[in-house]
C-alpha cells in the first residue's frame, strides 16, 4: 500500500507541469504597480514637503537678517518718529528664486511693526525722557505654492533691544 502512494504521488509530481500561470502573473503585476503607486506618491509628498520647508527657512533667514540690521540700527544712528511707528505697508522681498524670470519667484511681504520704547517698572519712577528697552515685531508673509487652497505663510520674530550707552571719559 505505501508502494502504491509513493506511485501516484510520483506519478502526480511528474504530471504537474512546471512554470506559472496567468493568474500568478496578473497578480505579481497588480502587487508591484500598487507598490509602484505607493513609492510615487510618498516621493511627491515628501519633495513638497521639503519644498516648503526650504521656503520657511529662506524666509527665516531673511528675517533675522531684518532683525539684526534693526538692532544695530537702534543702538548706532537717530531713529526717526516715522520708522518708530513701523511699517504696515511691507516692502518686497523674494523667498525662493524658481527659474530665469522674475514671474515664477515665490514673493514675500516683510514688516515690522512699532518700535516702542518702554520703561520697566523695576526701575523705580519712569522718567519721560529715559526708557529701559525698545521692543520690536518683524513678520514676513507669503503664499505657499501647490497648496490645496490659497495658504498665507507667515513668520514672526520679536525681540527687545537695550540702548547702547558709550561710556563717559571719566569712567
Amino acid at each position: 500500500m505505501g508502494d502504491c502512494l509513493n506511485l501516484r504521488l510520483k506519478k502526480f509530481l511528474k504530471s504537474q507541469h512546471g512554470g506559472i500561470t496567468f493568474v500568478e502573473v496578473v497578480i505579481a503585476v497588480v502587487l508591484i504597480m500598487i507598490a509602484a503607486v505607493a513609492v510615487t506618491l510618498s516621493m511627491s509628498y515628501g519633495h513638497a514637503f521639503l519644498e516648503r520647508e526650504y521656503r520657511r527657512k529662506a524666509a527665516l533667514a531673511i528675517l533675522k537678517q531684518e532683525m539684526e540690521y534693526w538692532q544695530g540700527r537702534l543702538n548706532t544712528t537717530e531713529v526717526s518718529r516715522r520708522e518708530l511707528q513701523g511699517s504696515q505697508r511691507g516692502q518686497e522681498v523674494v523667498i525662493d528664486e524658481r527659474g530665469p524670470g522674475s514671474q515664477d519667484d515665490v514673493k514675500g511681504k516683510l514688516y515690522y511693526g512699532r518700535i516702542e520704547q518702554v520703561d520697566s517698572p523695576l526701575n523705580g519712577p519712569a522718567d519721560p525722557d529715559e526708557f529701559d528697552y525698545y521692543s520690536l515685531r518683524i513678520w514676513i508673509e507669503w503664499h505657499e505654492l501647490g497648496a490645496e487652497r490659497d495658504q498665507m505663510e507667515r513668520i514672526t520674530l520679536t525681540t527687545r533691544v537695550i540702548p547702547y550707552e558709550a561710556p563717559q571719559e571719566g569712567d
